[in-house]
Parts: C-alpha cells; structure tokens; sequence
C-alpha cells in the first residue's frame, strides 16, 4: 500500500511561476505609502508568506497600514491584470497528470486567496488535476500556510499519515509541520536548499519530474 498518497502541492514557487506580478503588485503597494522598492531580495520576501505578514514585518508596518497595503496589493492584482503575469513551470503539468493517473490525490494549499489560484489553475487548464483547491480567505482570518492545511485535512477527512506536502519555501515545511505531515522540497522554486533543510526539511527535489521519481518510489 502506498505511504502517501494524499498530495499537497504550494501554488506560487511550486505549480507556477507568478514572481513577475507578485511583485509589480508589492511595488503598486508600497508607492501608496511613498516607498520605491527595488531590492529583488526584499521583493522576493513577498512570495510564499501571507502578505498582511510581509508587509507587516519588513516595513514595520501597523496592522492599519498592513490591511491598506494588502488591499491595494490586490487592487494592482486583479483590477490591473499582474495576476495573468505567470507561467507553469516546465515538467509540472506532467508531473500532475503522472501523479493523477497513477491514482494520487491532489490538492492545492497555498497562502493566496482561493479566487486566485482557481482562476488561474483555469488560464493555465490544470484545475482538473485536483482533488480540493484550498487557499487564503479575504478577510485575512485564514491566512497562514498552517490555517489552509489544517482546513483542507478537516474538510476531507484526510488522515495526516497519507498526506505529503509539497513546496519551495520555509512557510511550506513549517505549515506542514504544525499539521503533523511530512514535507517534500522543491528547488526549482523560490526557496533555496538551506532555507527548506533549516526550517526541518528532510527531503528535497531539483526539478518536477524528480518530484515524481521520489513520490512514486515511496
């Protein structure tokens, strides 16, 4: 019988490369408060945390100021279009459907509002390889990786044993941790391998199709 054969897969850093207007949106942010940021390692903070967090946290920022510069984040998202900025890394769209064929269950469980991963699962035609897309709320109540996973194993009754999660970033492996779950790494993503290795990752993966290799060798 297969160990695991429920699978949590992250959304930006890991399904699709959406850095482009993730941070064109951060900068649309910012200029409200009179900030120009231009530092690609600040900008690249943006991608994977809750965003009312990384405001908060690298502009030291009030919660008033956070909620404001989320708002206009998603001003610049939606109404202007920085969401459509993306592309489906190559080998992933194989490896879903390898997975799928093969009988796995995926899911989605990303730190970005739920509308917008499904719309653009929909652009990139890759809804159909899920099971149960599961995202952050708008009114920030749920908006960390560890509130998304924990609803998506309630939901549907998974049993934590048969769950992996798959991600590029720390929130990944520590959202999976809090869950009791176990966390495969991905470094085609965002993260680097000394981020995912100290926040606890034990296993990594270079490329999509070696994701595939690992989960089907369990």
């Amino acid at each position: 019988m297969m160990k695991k054969n429920i699978i949590f897969f992250d959304f930006d850093g890991t399904i699709v490369d959406s850095a482009p207007g993730i941070k064109e949106s951060v900068q649309y942010a910012l200029r409200h408060f009179g900030i120009e940021e231009t530092r690609e390692e600040i900008l690249n903070l943006f991608i994977g945390p809750p965003l009312f967090d990384a405001f908060r946290d690298n502009y030291n920022m009030s919660k008033e100021d956070a909620d404001t510069a989320v708002f206009k984040y998603r001003e610049n998202y939606k109404g202007n279009k920085a969401m459509e900025k993306f592309i489906v890394y190559e080998g992933v769209e194989e490896m879903l459907k390898t997975l799928n064929d093969a009988g796995f269950t995926l899911c989605i469980a990303s730190a970005k509002p739920t509308p917008f991963i499904k719309k653009m699962l929909d652009k990139a035609d890759l809804s159909k390889y899920f099971y149960f897309i599961n995202g952050a709320s708008f009114d920030e109540s749920k908006r960390t990786k560890s509130a998304v996973i924990a609803e998506t194993i309630e939901v549907n009754g998974f049993l934590q044993e048969k769950i992996l999660m798959v991600g590029d970033r720390e929130n990944d492996v520590t959202g999976a941790r809090n869950n009791g779950i176990d966390v495969l790494g991905v470094l085609y993503g965002y993260g680097d391998e000394e981020e995912l290795r100290t926040s606890g990752c034990k296993q990594v993966a270079a490329s999509p199709q070696e994701v595939v290799k690992i989960i089907m060798n369990q």
